[in-house]
């Protein structure tokens, strides 16, 4: 036996299809998280023809657990062209992994983004682990140049171990297979001006 549609629920079923494919897409073009100056700039950019009512940040040192840390009230995103939008967390967690994302009305939850945040000190450098038990350790360091620096390591007898050489503000050193003991380390820009130095214990 065929069985034959009416037109109204032949719409009706075509309705719930096209709005089904419609929920599924993200109205974010894109979403990113980046540390710049010990604070997390957000920006992101909702899709041309598509709005919400208001966007909560909210925040997780785990990446289970947020809380809101900010918001944006009113009509968000614009039918006639994409809307770019930044945040900034100017007290994140610091030392450890920052994970972000946003509640876009009852629209939709975004995609988590994440950043790193460690904070310096009046050293100048923060190195994780130390000490180590001999495997990877990273050195952060303030680039206030944002230009070339380089990573000299010494051992305790003076000599050079370790050169490298970064742009960024981190070194990651590979010390498994080094003799445990105490080493040197000395951060400078190519002009030969000291940025930082510090002591490695490896054991």
């Amino acid at each position: 036996m065929i069985h034959f549609l009416s037109r109204t629920a032949l719409g009706l079923i075509l309705f719930l299809v096209s709005t089904s494919l419609f929920a599924q897409q993200s109205i974010l073009e894109r979403f990113e998280a980046n540390t710049v100056n010990e604070q997390v700039v957000l920006t992101w950019t909702i899709k041309q023809g598509f709005t919400c009512n208001g966007i909560r940040i909210e925040r997780s040192p785990d990446s289970l657990i947020y809380l809101e840390i900010g918001d944006i009230e009113g009509i968000c995103g614009s039918l006639t062209e994409p809307e770019n939008y930044t945040f900034i967390d100017k007290s994140p967690l610091s030392n450890q992994r920052n994970y972000y994302r946003l509640e876009l009305g009852a629209v939709e939850l975004s995609s988590v983004v994440s950043s790193e945040v460690y904070l310096t000190g009046e050293t100048g450098h923060l190195i994780i682990p130390n000490p180590s038990q001999g495997n990877q350790m990273t050195i952060f360091y303030k680039n206030q140049r944002n230009a070339e620096t380089a990573l000299r390591v010494y051992d305790q007898h003076g000599h050079l171990v370790i050169t490298q050489s970064s742009r960024g503000e981190t070194y990651d050193l590979f010390v498994e297979g080094f003799q445990p003991g105490l080493y040197l380390f000395i951060i400078s820009y190519s002009d030969k001006k000291e940025i930082s130095r510090g002591k490695l214990i490896l054991y």
